[in-house]
């Protein structure tokens, strides 16, 4: 793999604290890349977690926006750096499980060591707070009636996007896709009538003047406890988004454990957890094996969504 953009040192912002571990991480300073872009769900969040790992194992991981591409452009940097533990990656998970359906890529699903999911990313559809629009069905009858419904997204093959790709061929509907540089900027389309409706992750839209009218989660979620998902309002839709830490392929074993024990410590503690629940965001840990078998599974599940609705342009 090649790439010829240079890391650039940040530093990290969030206020909580937690105790330092008894074993610290081997390397002072830690480049984390976060492939979403600033004041994005997973960037705040991401931020967060990374103040709390550096507690627990005595180092500085230094966050480092990447945006781009939908999000494989940063994915790209974390699979040309040294397996050394040195450069890591924090992402939601649509570079491993969408995009790489959908066209060549300068990596592959095997180029990385999934460490660790660190939280789910509830995807749902937004308008404005005075859009007529009030659920899925109101924007399925407008399409058919022949109103021109641009939907915004983070970028092709993201999550939100094969969830209304999915929508389209359920109902027979035609939706324009409007792909952003991320899910803060398909956001403002919507904030700014840009766009009818935006495919976000949930924690994007917390305290901003939107409505949210799909979920798509498989059950509901006590963030919205009224919303129904999609499921319910008569659509087979489920896609929630994962988001977690992750390293070039071959990365030393101890640190892959230390990293491993440490993500759980953090995302399992009562600190971190209020903290995501007040961005409406679901923490949720689990180990390199098993999410390594979520990503699997939600790669296949989404490549016959991308296949099925000639999304790919390879």
């Amino acid at each position: 793999m090649k790439s010829s953009l240079a890391l650039v040192p940040a530093l990290v912002a969030s206020s909580i604290i937690h105790p330092v571990a008894a074993q610290d991480y081997p390397a002072s300073s830690v480049d984390v890349v976060i492939p979403s872009s600033p004041g994005s769900g997973v960037d705040i969040l991401g931020r967060a977690f990374l103040e709390q790992l550096g507690e627990e194992l005595g180092t500085s991981f230094v966050p480092l926006n990447r945006p781009g591409a939908a999000n494989s452009i940063g994915v790209t940097l974390v699979g040309n750096a040294k397996a050394d533990g040195r450069t890591l990656g924090l992402t939601a998970a649509g570079p491993f499980v969408s995009q790489l359906h959908m066209q060549d890529l300068a990596y592959e699903f095997d180029d990385f060591t999934y460490i660790c999911q660190v939280f789910e990313v509830p995807v749902v559809f937004a308008v404005q707070e005075d859009s007529p629009h009030n659920s899925l069905d109101d924007i399925v009858q407008a399409s058919k009636g022949g109103e021109r419904i641009l939907v915004s997204s983070a970028g092709v093959a993201t999550i939100p996007h094969v969830a209304l790709s999915e929508l389209a061929s359920q109902t027979g509907t035609e939706f324009t896709h409007a792909p952003y540089n991320g899910d803060a900027a398909a956001l403002q389309a919507v904030l700014g009538g840009e766009v009818v409706m935006g495919g976000l992750g949930l924690g994007t839209t917390v305290n901003q003047p939107v409505k949210i009218i799909g979920l798509f989660t498989r059950d509901r979620i006590s963030q919205l406890p009224d919303m129904p998902t999609a499921t319910e309002a008569g659509y087979e839709i489920v896609k929630t988004g994962s988001a977690g830490l992750f390293a070039p392929a071959d990365i030393p074993e101890e640190e892959r454990q230390m990293l491993e024990t440490a993500c759980e410590a953090v995302v399992t503690g009562a600190e971190f957890s209020d903290f995501a629940t007040s961005l409406n965001q679901a923490p949720n840990f689990l180990n390199s094996a098993d999410w390594l078998s979520r990503l699997e599974a939600d790669s296949a599940s989404n490549k016959t969504v991308i296949d099925e609705n000639g999304l790919g342009m390879r």
